[in-house]
């Protein structure tokens, strides 16, 4: 091993420290180490590798001083990348001035000082953002053909030396937001790569965002809305664009030419909102794999894995275009979200976590790419509903999005291809657009489109439980009322049971309401409510949504009638796969039985058994290791089968739902119970049985 020259370890979820043993390796040219996944190190083991011309470091959870280099005796390094890690101290000035030195990378660290007043002639691409740097600009900077990156520091931008760097750097500083100049300042939205206006279908103006970023570069646009900032090179890459670009046709949109070009990043890729007024935003991103190709022939190999940060929160983990299209190319995906600003910035961050192909189908492309984005307040004419913030609570706007019809999910028009009446919500001033749709009407979703729309449900009740300022629970999860949007994501709802009730509450004792066949069984007979009762409500309608039915239907034989029954007898008898839709022919069995598990874990009678919703998300997209569900978790609430059939029991007439109110078409009310903790809090309200909240909530209920 002393004798190894070349040594990469990227993308692997390694364990750190670095082992000290490293210091053996001498005679290296190339170390690329990323993305440790726990542990510390030190710059200690590559003190005695002279011979480097590469060092990758990325990543990789080092805490060290960077004087604790000798870097003088680096004489050889052309290549540097220490970024993404919590190292300290100043800049070196030999460092900038290694004669062989061309990339430095040291951004999201903690340097401090001011920068060195002289540098290389050959050093022309140096990321020093998001750092603590401060002090005056260099001469340096104004240097041509010199690519360098200081957003998020403590420099002070002033008309002294404003003209040493592109213009709005001053707005990317820490602590010194920029206010809104105007009302235009409340939204913006970016054709990534894009060359010209585009005025999308939702009426948005796409700004053309075409500029040439280097692996240091940042852009802010005139006038100040929005900026980029993009850090990283391309390694062994044929050439160093970073904008890709098709002429193939999207299918699955309105607005092809928005995803004919796309703007890729080998690590950190920002866009800000810079000036905007303070408030609730949506927030949509879109993108479509248009580099890897789906040819089934090698080159289709490609994987595009990334990291979605938005605020600085982490909301997408090791994010994968293709796989959200079961593994399509130029097809577009949505992601939308609901961020609240408070400093008049906003922070969308793209990161490359190591995971993903980098040589295949070419060398050197990887990290993340994205076509379009947009930034609109919440609640505007353009604003889609969606169950995942506060603000959503009670109302009743309807999309204006690209194809303006909403679906209402209902698990009876999925087993039929949604051609039963009364579950598409038409509007009279979207009739026009029908005929763009083509046979968007008449849909027959894939596994991969339930599999993301349960995904979708469990993200939005999540913020709802966890996230948002306000705990609330929506007291009336069902399959009516999620409706999905043209590009199918779904929406929760009708929030007009929802309740919120403080963090020290154990729960809420309060008069039941909500719809038979997804009240959790201590809500429906205490009328004791925590955000459980959702969480057992979610896991009825991700059975219905897999199973491609109802969750009671009494035209099926007496074991299948009940699906919660007859989906935990399958359990027991290992046969859960023939609970699915017999409509679906392609699915990943793996993932079937993983949700599978998943929703009988959120439908067990006792209520601190079932997963938080986060916990749900997580086990869903595998960020998170599965609970187990064993035999001693069947609920008493499915009956035994050698008993009565469960259509004559009281819990087969109980859950039976919207037909045991079609037949009585009546209200029934039901007594709150008394609780005697005293950090329960107390309403009371009817049971409400509502067998067709669609046309109810198309009527404004």
């Amino acid at each position: 091993m002393s004798n190894l020259e070349y040594l990469r370890l990227q993308g692997n979820n390694f364990d750190g420290p670095i082992p000290a043993s490293f210091s053996n390796l001498v005679k290296l040219t190339s170390l690329r180490i990323g993305d440790l996944v726990s542990g510390s190190s030190t710059l200690a083991s590559i003190v005695n590798m002279t011979f480097l011309n590469i060092l990758t470091l990325r990543n990789c959870r080092i805490s060290d001083n960077l004087s604790s280099l000798d870097f003088s005796k680096f004489v050889q390094l052309r290549y540097l990348d220490l970024s993404f890690n919590s190292i300290t101290g100043n800049v070196p000035p030999i460092l900038l001035n290694l004669i062989s030195l061309n990339y430095l990378f040291l951004g999201n660290n903690n340097l401090s000082g001011s920068l060195p007043v002289t540098k290389s002639t050959s050093l022309n691409t140096l990321d020093l953002s998001y750092n603590m740097l401060s002090g005056e600009l260099p001469s340096w900077l104004s240097t041509e053909n010199i690519h360098v990156n200081l957003v998020w520091n403590n420099f002070m931008i002033d008309s002294s030396n404003r003209s040493i760097l592109p213009s709005g750097l001053n707005c990317l500083q820490r602590n010194t937001p920029c206010l809104p100049q105007s009302s235009e300042n409340s939204s913006f939205a970016v054709d990534s790569g894009g060359g010209t206006p585009i005025i999308g279908s939702d009426k948005s103006n796409y700004e053309p965002d075409d500029v040439s970023l280097g692996g240091a570069s940042y852009y802010i646009s005139s006038p100040v809305r929005w900026g980029i900032s993009n850090t990283g090179k391309f390694m062994e890459a044929p050439n160093g664009s970073f904008i890709v670009n098709t002429s193939h046709q999207f299918m699955n949109t309105l607005d092809s030419k928005l995803f004919q070009t796309a703007r890729m990043s080998p690590s950190s890729l920002r866009y800000y909102g810079i000036g905007l007024k303070n408030g609730v935003y949506k927030v949509e991103l879109q993108f479509a794999e248009i580099f890897f190709p789906d040819d089934q022939t090698w080159k289709s190999v490609g994987r595009r894995i990334f990291d979605i940060y938005i605020q600085g929160q982490l909301i997408e983990k090791n994010f994968d275009i293709k796989k959200q299209t079961n593994g399509k190319s130029y097809t577009v995906v949505l992601r939308q979200y609901i961020i609240n600003v408070t400093e008049n910035f906003m922070d969308i961050h793209l990161f490359w976590a190591g995971k993903g192909t980098c040589c295949i189908p070419t060398q050197g492309f990887y990290g993340p790419s994205i076509s379009a984005l947009s930034v609109t307040p919440y609640g505007s004419n353009n604003e889609v509903d969606r169950g995942s913030n506060k603000n959503s609570i009670g109302s009743k706007k309807t999309s204006n999005r690209k194809t303006g019809l909403v679906v209402g999910l209902v698990v009876g028009t999925i087993a039929l291809g949604f051609s039963s009446t009364g579950t598409i919500i038409w509007r009279q001033k979207r009739k026009k657009l029908v005929a763009e749709m083509g046979g968007k009407t008449n849909l027959n979703l894939d596994w991969r489109t339930r599999f993301e729309i349960c995904v979708g449900i469990a993200r939005g009740l999540a913020y709802l439980h966890e996230e948002s300022s306000t705990r609330i629970v929506h007291r009336d999860i069902k399959t009516s009322n999620v409706l999905l949007d043209s590009d199918l994501n779904p929406k929760i709802s009708d929030f007009g049971l929802a309740r919120h009730y403080k963090d020290d509450m154990t729960h809420l004792s309060t008069g039941v309401a909500g719809t038979l066949g997804y009240l959790a069984p201590e809500y429906a007979m205490m009328g004791h409510l925590t955000e459980k009762a959702d969480v057992f409500a979610y896991g009825v309608v991700a059975m219905e949504i897999i199973a491609g039915r109802p969750n009671f239907d009494e035209s099926l034989e007496d074991d299948k009638k009940y699906l919660l029954g007859w989906a935990w007898r399958l359990y027991e008898n290992k046969q859960t796969l023939e609970l699915l839709d017999p409509k679906l022919a392609e699915f990943d069995k793996e993932e079937v039985a993983r949700v599978i598990n998943i929703i009988l874990l959120c439908t067990v009678g006792l209520p601190q058994q079932r997963p938080p919703m986060s916990k749900v998300v997580a086990m869903l997209t595998e960020d998170a290791e599965m609970s187990e569900v064993d035999m001693s978790m069947w609920p008493s609430y499915v009956p035994q089968w050698q008993k009565k059939s469960v259509s004559d029991s009281f819990f087969g007439s109980y859950y039976s739902g919207s037909s045991m109110q079609q037949s009585s078409g009546s209200q029934v009310s039901a007594p709150s119970s008394s609780s005697n903790n005293a950090k329960s809090h107390r309403e009371t309200s009817p049971l409400v049985l509502s067998a067709n909240s669609v046309s109810e909530f198309d009527q404004g209920r």
